[in-house]
């Protein structure tokens, strides 16, 4: 988590997001989407300010500079709003104004606590003791979307900076990833503090993603765990664990199932 990528630095406090990169096909370039706006909320979780809205491009990086009234005061909550166009963050990460630590969240937050996902693709850093790569569920990890297309779950999310930054041990420690992130249906400001876990059910998927494949090489990524959780959603997957997932069933099938019809590569 160290070794996520920071901008230049930031005038008052920045919010880094990085979307999605597709791997379902050159004709697929749906992760990216605009950003209505980054809020920021102070210790006691009041209003400070806010970023302009701007889009990112699928698997692009872009900074959100909150405008504050008072450009030292920290924001200690982060909300982030979606436009109509869905987005699929990979990970968000933040650096305050002044020698305060700042925090990131991933894409493994939104899988772990109730929102639509699928494995990912961007680097965002090395796990700790040789861990390898650190590479979230990205593809169909957070998606935010303020007109709910294909039936995506949630419109904004919010998140406290030392939750996932400086107390991010400790919120691991007691379970409290998802306590310490809600999500809300609507375009805006969430005005509330996490503090409960809240589940969706994954909508029906559209055409364009029943027709596509994802095969991936990344180690840690395996079709089995896609397969057992409730609220991953994408196309089809094959994995480094040798073996396929039937997005549809959630039916877990061996790599060798390729020439079946059903996995057929021109899909």
């Amino acid at each position: 988590m160290d070794n996520l990528p920071a901008s230049s630095g930031p005038q008052r406090t920045a919010v880094n997001i990085k979307a999605g990169l597709s791997q379902i096909g050159d004709d697929v370039n749906d992760l990216g989407g605009t950003i209505a706006a980054v809020y920021g909320f102070n210790t006691f979780n009041e209003y400070i300010g806010q970023s302009d809205s701007k889009h990112i491009n699928e698997a692009d990086y872009v900074t959100f500079t909150i405008d504050q009234s008072s450009p030292g005061e920290q924001a200690d909550y982060i909300s982030v709003a979606n436009n109509g166009d869905a987005t699929c963050i990979s990970w968000i990460s933040t650096e305050p104004n002044d020698s305060s630590k700042g925090g990131a969240w991933t894409g493994d937050i939104g899988a772990e606590c109730g929102q639509r996902w699928h494995m990912g693709n961007q680097r965002a850093g090395d796990l700790p003791n040789g861990g390898g790569e650190y590479v979230p569920k990205c593809t169909f990890c957070t998606w935010l979307d303020a007109d709910f297309t294909d039936g995506t779950a949630s419109a904004a999310l919010k998140f406290p900076i030392k939750a996932y930054g400086e107390k991010a041990e400790d919120t691991a420690a007691k379970s409290h990833q998802c306590d310490s992130t809600i999500f809300g249906k609507d375009q805006g400001p969430i005005a509330g503090q996490p503090a409960t876990k809240k589940r969706f059910a994954p909508p029906p998927r559209p055409q364009w993603i029943i027709d596509r494949l994802v095969i991936s090489n990344i180690t840690n990524q395996n079709a089995e765990e896609l397969c057992s959780s409730e609220t991953s959603w994408g196309p089809d997957f094959c994995g480094a664990d040798g073996k396929c997932c039937d997005m549809d069933t959630k039916t877990l099938l061996p790599l060798s199932t390729l020439s079946n019809p059903f996995f057929a590569l021109t899909k």
